[in-house]
């Protein structure tokens, strides 16, 4: 049980490290696509 545990406070702190890099990417991205979009229409 103890095991299973640790196993899956690991993967929590896993996805947590990962949720903070996606999103951190996913605003660059949302950012560079807003940019473009703004260029875009001003053309």
């Amino acid at each position: 049980m103890a095991e299973k545990k640790r196993r899956d406070q690991a993967r929590n702190t896993l996805s947590r490290t990962q949720e903070v890099i996606y999103q951190r990417e996913f605003k660059a991205a949302d950012r560079a696509f807003n940019e473009t979009a703004n260029q875009r229409s001003r053309h």
